[in-house]
């Protein structure tokens, strides 16, 4: 009995570092400036399939990428990868017109304040939780840990002692 519950505090606790980790992460994101935060999303960018076709000044502190949409069927098809780190105000005006000049498709918002869904419905928006749980996927930013524990197998255990019975 106290075997078992070592081993549940243990699966407890490391489920409580990984929700930290995620959280620390998240606020980790939430504190980068645009340039910081549009290598990660150029990371995110070339690993998912949207080639880079052009880089646009930033404004306002937002970063600006024209992409090829790895999901239209059209190979000539991009999309804006508009940057807004958490400092910026989310507003839709400053790369208003930037799609359409640039022959883009629609929008892909990175996000690291909450609402992007609210202040732009028409865009992809990634925000910091899904962009920290991407980066941990695929390794990048963090490490991982592996320690071995002994514990008990209950099959053997059960069946050799079954075999006095």
């Amino acid at each position: 009995d106290r075997a078992a519950k070592a081993e549940a505090a243990l699966r407890e606790a490391l489920r409580e570092v990984e929700q930290e980790t995620q959280a620390q992460f998240v606020q980790w994101l939430q504190s980068l400036g645009a340039r910081a935060l549009e290598s990660l999303v150029r990371i995110w960018l070339r690993t998912e399939g949207y080639p880079l076709q052009a880089s646009l000044p930033p404004g306002r502190g937002v970063g600006r990428l024209v992409v090829e949409d790895a999901e239209a069927e059209d190979e000539d098809q991009c999309l804006l990868a508009v940057i807004v780190p958490r400092r910026t105000a989310l507003d839709p005006k400053a790369w208003e017109g930037e799609p359409e000049r640039h022959g883009c498709g629609g929008v892909l918002l990175f996000a690291m304040a909450d609402g992007g869904e609210e202040v732009v419905p028409d865009a992809r928006v990634i925000g910091a939780g899904e962009l920290a749980s991407w980066l941990r996927e695929h390794g990048i930013g963090v490490q991982k840990l592996r320690f071995d524990v002994t514990v008990l197998d209950p099959t053997v255990i059960e069946s050799v002692a079954g075999l006095d019975s």
